[in-house]
């Protein structure tokens, strides 16, 4: 009787592997869906510029694949403060092929939406081009898509979680075992996706996991491997965000940024919880993961967390059920993502509106940069766009690039050490800068004005220790000792005098040049997109070459 009830079993593996090829409706709609994708993330990069935190990566990307290793810059050696590793290895590499570094990571990010269609129509079993274009457009709307259009790696990180679920969900335990690695390697917070999915399917199927016991020990050795050569490579035992980021500043503002996006899907929820019978099978393997998430990231300071992008493994795994439950309730199904459709078009609005925006500081590093030149030093609490575009020697004062500072040197003793010739912080809301003159782009300040500016941090407030607030409370210290003397510039951001230059005088950036860069840079005529700036493919054709 076992080995009958065994044949039956592999029978019906092989059948649903067999099953496991998509219509050509289906393949059709996931082409389109793609396209589409692909299509708005390359629209960005011809009318505008990703999020500020995307540059940073991408500077570690560029500095790859140019041959300098894993560096934010030459100066101060290797950094790990890219934690996407494979996000960052691949854009390298698509770099080094002539790509542009922003398209790189659309098409990865369209790949990646790719793969997550696929494997939720695979894991709900769907059929029909209907149930097929409601996934197609829950995917597409939603803010993962969000996301992806700054230039992070959301739909790809999400992608291969979605395949990962999808080959636990099969029982392909060789496969997934290398799924595994290769999630943990997109991004750090994987590898607690990653024990979830392996953990829920060992309890799923111990004997089928022990049977294929070789194949996780050889993706645990590859991953040891990997963890004994990064930490040799950068001498520390976790990347540099990790250390910045890793307290929560409360327990009650990590929860509200866990459930919040989770709010519009509560009509999936209801429906998973309607037809659980129809989801019991699979809802461990595909939400452990996402649940040993939530749990973590409540814990942890969600510092760049734009378009809720840390949750979005939680959507997806909420989605993927949602569309078991819902196979056979095509209509409840429709009822109850109308809120995830309309959150998700809102943060897609949103996110366009602001990659769009005409900033100044899209335009001034680049007018910078020829002024200081390779030996030039500058220290930022911004290291995207300004790490990205500079040469010059670079210090980050937040410390998620800057390893000094991420292990606890005090950051006014590290300023006066690196001798900035221009500090450049984002004062986040720790001064009061409403009495400066609102008709103005800049102002230039003297230090007694500077420090009479008043100081609204304070260690009653939520965010004192907060990292960005360190840094900039520490610049304002460095001016107030220093006895270098800095010319001074509150520059408007947003409607706000939320920038602050500090040039040092007598250093290779000339007041008046400074101060016809930062002029220039409000203009109109210096309004350009990111490809621009780039030679790498596809940029010739999306965007004429900036004026120099």
């Amino acid at each position: 009787m076992n080995e009958i009830s065994a044949i039956a079993l592999d029978r019906s593996a092989t059948g649903a592997a067999g099953s496991d090829a998509l219509t050509p409706a289906a393949l059709a709609i996931g082409g389109i869906v793609t396209t589409l994708a692909l299509a708005g993330f390359l629209a960005i990069l011809a009318t505008g510029h990703l999020d500020e935190d995307a540059y940073i990566l991408f500077t570690y990307s560029s500095n790859l694949a140019a041959g300098h290793g894993i560096v934010w810059d030459w100066a101060h050696g290797h950094a790990e403060g890219a934690t996407d590793f494979l996000w960052m290895v691949l854009l390298a590499g698509l770099e080094r092929l002539g790509m542009d570094v922003g398209a790189a990571a659309g098409l990865l990010n369209a790949s990646g939406l790719a793969m997550s269609y696929f494997a939720i129509s695979r894991i709900a079993r769907l059929e029909g081009a209907w149930r097929h274009g409601l996934l197609a457009a829950a995917l597409l709307v939603s803010h993962l898509t969000a996301g992806a259009l700054g230039g992070f790696s959301v739909d790809f990180y999400c992608g291969v979680f979605a395949i990962t679920c999808y080959l636990a969900v099969r029982r392909r335990y060789p496969p997934l075992a290398f799924a595994l690695l290769t999630l943990g390697l997109v991004r750090p917070d994987g590898v607690i996706l990653a024990v979830g999915v392996l953990a829920a399917a060992a309890v799923r199927d111990w004997e089928g996991v022990r049977r294929g016991g070789g194949y996780f020990a050889a993706a645990g050795t590859l991953a040891l491997a990997y963890f004994l050569w990064r930490w040799r490579y950068f001498g520390l035992l976790l990347p540099l965000p990790l250390i910045v980021k890793g307290h929560t500043l409360s327990l009650l503002l990590g929860l509200h940024w866990n459930v919040l996006p989770l709010i519009p899907l509560a009509g999936v929820l209801a429906l998973i919880l309607w037809q659980r019978r129809e989801v019991a099978a699979d809802a461990l393997v595909v939400a452990a993961g996402p649940i040993l998430l939530f749990g973590a990231l409540t814990f942890a300071n969600q510092l760049q967390d734009l378009s809720f992008r840390f949750q979005a493994p939680m959507t997806l795994a909420v989605l993927a059920l949602g569309f078991c439950a819902g196979r056979s309730r095509t209509g409840w199904l429709l009822l109850a993502l109308i809120p995830s459709l309309a959150f998700g078009a809102r943060a897609i609005d949103r996110e366009v509106t602001n990659l769009v925006q005409p900033d100044y500081v899209n335009y001034f590093p680049q007018m910078l940069d020829p002024l200081l030149g390779k030996d030039g030093r500058v220290a930022m609490t911004e290291a995207g766009r300004f790490g990205f575009r500079l040469q010059a020697d670079k210090l980050d004062i937040v410390g998620l690039n800057s390893e000094a500072i991420a292990v606890g040197d005090n950051r006014v003793q590290a300023l006066a050490a690196f001798k900035p010739d221009l500090i450049f912080e984002h004062q986040v809301w720790t001064l009061d800068t409403s009495r400066l003159d609102p008709r103005r782009n800049w102002i230039e300040l003297s230090r007694a004005a500077y420090l009479l500016l008043p100081v609204l941090d304070s260690p009653a407030s939520l965010y004192h220790d907060d990292p960005t607030h360190l840094a900039a409370m520490a610049v304002r210290r460095f001016i107030a000792t220093t006895g270098t003397p800095y010319y001074i510039y509150a520059v408007k951001y947003r409607g706000e005098f939320s920038h602050f230059y500090f040039v040092r005088e007598g250093g290779r950036l000339p007041k008046t040049a400074f101060e016809s860069a930062l002029t220039r840079s409000f203009r109109p005529a210096s309004i350009e997109p990111h490809c621009a700036y780039s030679q790498g493919f596809p940029c010739p054709w999306l965007a004429a070459p900036a004026a120099r």
